[in-house]
């Protein structure tokens, strides 16, 4: 009989020289990605001042243009050498990674229809950017993912430290140049564009950090508590009430459904859990019957708008959209058409669930929860690592189904939650990892090592409380 015992693995690095490459720097282009969110990259800082109606919409005609994305060389190369270097990873373990992106397939199905949309779009060139941002955030997340499966508690622990700096950044801008990263009615928008965009920073910085927090024992509790104390500041400073009530969901959630390797024990976190999902009831209930029940001025004193500042004429101009093409939309073009023909002056329509429709229709609305879907029933497989990573899963997705409410970032392939969530995604349909520490011997040809489609995986396997 032939012998076997020495034949490689099936799969090696096409590209990379090393094995173990991916399983190290994989996150890398991730991490770096979502490092620069929200720095002032293709814009310059300006100062803080009153913009008329007219200012914000020449302001969005300006951001949604078909050259809106070449207008900064530098920021072209690095977004270039991101996706490449995810490629070249991607590419390190093909089988590995066709495996993993099978298991995804309403993924796929939805990235196609971002590709067909450009036969029905007004404004093709404008959804080819988005079909290239897409397919760069597929090969971005899908390499991280290769790195974090075999450790996926890794995954909310660098977001906490990379994206905590970037709070801290900003945080530091509001000291140093006040003029420039505070608004003029006192919102905080650090180097960002907005106050908004500051608040969602925020609040998946707060999300990373609590989920480590609380899910973990064995971990670095102080510097975790004071990324979320920033995180939490940031949010306050920029008086952004979506990111506020989705990181208080998160917070409940995480605390609820955190496992055995939580710091606290289950009676103190249901009880915690209980109280802020009864807080987080109350104020999403405020929020969204303000108006059936016409408590106007109750929200007022509360500090909002009956209108949820001017969200519900939005709403209604999104609708209008997605009624003159129900099925299949304007296009993944940013909704540039639209704000070209109808006037409209923001880049969303400030709920994700009317933003997608308005560019999809129904099919892209439909494949997107055929996506959760999916990733629900490999999370209840034990042999997934979906089933390892819901303490901090779960919150995620839920806050930020909550945060879709009143902003927009779904299928949105430059946007830090998108990315997350692709991560998240992508998690859950890897195979479990041996859970026996795997020595290397002399004799470890005698212990190939199959790839990802095998179901079996070659690295050792931490406990999330031990990392």
């Amino acid at each position: 009989m032939k012998n076997t015992a020495s034949i490689p693995a099936t799969e090696g690095m096409i590209f990379l020289p090393k094995q173990g490459f991916i399983n190290r720097w994989g996150a890398v282009p991730f991490l770096c990605w979502i490092a620069v969110v929200g720095m002032p990259l293709q814009r310059s800082l300006e100062v803080s001042q009153p913009m008329w109606m007219a200012d914000v919409y020449a302001s969005t005609l300006a951001a949604t243009s078909n050259t809106s994305s070449l207008q900064s060389i530098p920021f072209v190369l690095f977004m270039a050498s991101i996706y490449l270097c995810a490629g070249l990873l991607v590419l390190g373990k093909p089988k590995t990674a066709f495996s993993i992106l099978r298991r995804q397939w309403p993924l796929l199905l939805l990235i196609l229809f971002v590709v067909a949309s450009m036969l029905w779009s007004p404004n093709k060139e404008k959804v080819l950017m988005n079909v290239v941002h897409n397919l760069g955030g597929l090969l971005v997340t899908m390499a991280a993912a290769l790195r974090y499966r075999a450790k996926p508690w890794l995954l909310p622990k660098h977001i906490g430290y990379v994206l905590g700096v970037n709070i801290v950044v900003h945080l530091a801008s509001i000291l140093l140049l006040p003029s420039f990263a505070i608004e003029w009615d006192g919102r905080w928008r650090g180097l960002t564009g907005q106050a908004n965009e500051l608040g969602a920073i925020a609040f998946c910085t707060f999300w990373a950090n609590a989920a480590v927090l609380i899910g973990t024992k064995k971990d670095k509790y102080h510097l975790h508590l004071v990324l979320a104390g920033c995180a939490a500041a940031a949010m306050l400073g920029a008086n952004s009430m979506t990111s506020i009530i989705s990181s208080i969901s998160a917070l409940a959630m995480i605390y609820v459904v955190a496992g055995t390797n939580s710091r606290y024990r289950i009676g103190e976190r249901l009880f915690i859990g209980g109280f802020g999902m009864i807080v987080l009831v109350a104020a999403v209930g405020v929020m969204f019957l303000g108006n059936a029940m016409d408590i106007g001025k109750l929200l007022g004193l509360a500090g909002r708008s009956g209108d949820f500042t001017g969200r519900t004429e939005i709403w209604l101009e999104a609708i209008k959209a997605i009624v003159g093409r129900p099925w299949v939309g304007w296009g993944f073009d940013d909704n540039a058409y639209l704000i070209k023909t109808t006037g409209m002056p923001y880049t969303t329509y400030h709920n994700g669930y009317l933003d997608l429709m308005a560019r999809g229709g129904i099919i892209a609305m439909g494949l997107f929860f055929l996506l959760l879907g999916n990733w629900l029933l490999q999370v209840t497989n034990r042999t997934r690592v979906g089933s390892d990573i819901v303490p901090f899963a779960i919150p995620f997705i839920g806050s930020m189904l909550i945060y879709n409410l009143t902003e927009a970032t779904l299928v949105a392939p430059r946007d830090q939650m998108w990315l997350i969530l692709l991560v998240i995604l992508f998690l859950g349909g890897c195979r479990r990892w041996p859970q026996t520490r795997i020595k290397h011997s002399r004799n470890v040809q005698m212990h190939p090592m199959p790839s990802e489609a095998t179901g079996f995986e070659s690295s050792n396997y931490s406990h999330p409380g031990q990392l």
